[in-house]
């Protein structure tokens, strides 16, 4: 078997690929500061303040919803409207339709009764 021999510049690139290939979280997060101290404990309190938004732009937003809450309203009773005279239309097509199916069957009820009566006057001696 061969033996290598490292020299000091394969040794220190060995090394640094090493370190390397070390896990992130294995290693501590310091901040830089002379006593390497982590950032964790150095992190500030962070207080999160709310406030509503002014009067004006609630009102402004409160204006636009109604605005817009309106015209989906608007909408929403045209469609309705819509539906019901396309539902009136087709009801007074169904009548027009009866009222001809009507018609049709008195004619063929007259003209059969004529036929009969001209029958029945054909056989009088």
């Amino acid at each position: 078997m061969k033996s290598v021999a490292l020299t000091p510049v394969a040794l220190a690139a060995a090394a640094v690929l090493a370190v390397g290939a070390l896990p992130a979280s294995g290693l501590p997060n310091y901040n830089g500061d002379y006593y390497n101290t982590p950032i964790t404990t150095m992190a500030p309190s962070v207080t999160v303040v709310t406030q509503a938004p002014p009067a004006d732009i609630q009102s402004t937003d409160q204006a636009r919803q109604d605005y817009y809450q309106n015209k989906l309203d608007e909408a929403q009773a045209q469609a309705r409207a819509d539906e019901a005279m396309a539902k009136a239309d087709q009801a007074i097509s169904e009548r027009d339709q009866a009222l001809a199916d009507r018609d049709a069957a008195q004619a063929r009820a007259g003209d059969n009764r004529v036929i009969e009566d001209q029958d029945q006057t054909d056989d009088t001696p």
